[in-house]
């Protein structure tokens, strides 16, 4: 089970094979330009995609194909993204550190099992379930620890 998901996407050309590069080459180019250019990368591999008022791009809810064709669109177009996709590292240490707190707080509310994130370092933050680690995640003590602790989530569990 994946707790957290953190939007890393990726674009290596248009359906056409034209590369996508340029859109974000230029030196000084904004995180909204590339945000945007990103956005239009993800549209042409056949995503649906938004790009909020601070440059935040959300995938869209229907219109977006299988999950296969969204991970091939974010492989194809992460390139544009500012820092390829990545947060920069401060960013993911402190997304880590505040994903151990809300282990340790799964912990303490009934779940000791509850197993402290991963993180490779250069990506997102996790959790792993083992099998027979008698974690369910419809149980009421899961639910109820869950909401408890959604707080301490990175990003305030959002």
């Amino acid at each position: 089970m994946a707790g957290i998901i953190v939007l890393a996407s990726g674009c290596g050309g248009s359906p056409s094979g034209d590369s996508d590069a340029s859109a974000s080459s230029s030196p000084g180019t904004s995180n909204v330009a590339k945000e945007v250019a990103y956005a239009n990368c993800m549209h042409a591999h056949g995503v649906n995609v938004s790009v909020g008022s601070g440059g935040n791009v959300s995938i869209g809810s229907s219109g977006s194909g299988s999950p296969q064709t969204v991970q091939a669109a974010q492989r194809a177009c992460m390139h544009l993204l500012p820092n390829g996709g990545q947060p920069p590292k401060a960013k993911q240490q402190q997304e880590l550190q505040q994903a151990l707190k809300y282990s340790q707080c799964m912990r303490s509310h009934g779940l000791p099992n509850f197993p402290d994130p991963t993180s490779n370092g250069n990506g997102p933050v996790g959790f792993s379930i083992p099998n027979g680690s008698g974690i369910n995640p419809n149980s009421a003590t899961y639910q109820k620890a869950n909401q408890a602790c959604q707080s301490l989530m990175p990003g305030g569990g959002s």
